[in-house]
């Protein structure tokens, strides 16, 4: 048995790593982290099950996945603006 570190792990290959490239037709956004330093008020949290084509449901993951929200965080901020 031995005691070098070298036998457990390679590591070497992380810095391969690239960061991921900008989907077609999209331009690099700035800065599009959402500010978060306020924490909201803790209220009652239920959950629903949605029926929607598959697209819409894909759109809905992709818009939240691009501006880190959950679904609940969006579908508020979703219906905020519809009712403005």
């Amino acid at each position: 048995m031995t005691n070098s570190n070298n036998d457990i792990a390679d590591f070497s290959e992380l810095s391969s790593i690239k960061t991921p490239s900008v989907r077609e037709g999209q331009e690099a956004r700035v800065g599009s982290w959402p500010e978060r330093s306020v924490p909201m008020a803790k209220t009652e949290v239920v959950q629903i099950s949605v029926r929607a084509p598959v697209e819409t449901i894909d759109r809905l993951k992709r818009l939240c996945s691009d501006e880190r929200y959950s679904y609940g965080d969006m579908l508020k901020r979703l219906l905020d603006a519809y009712e403005r």
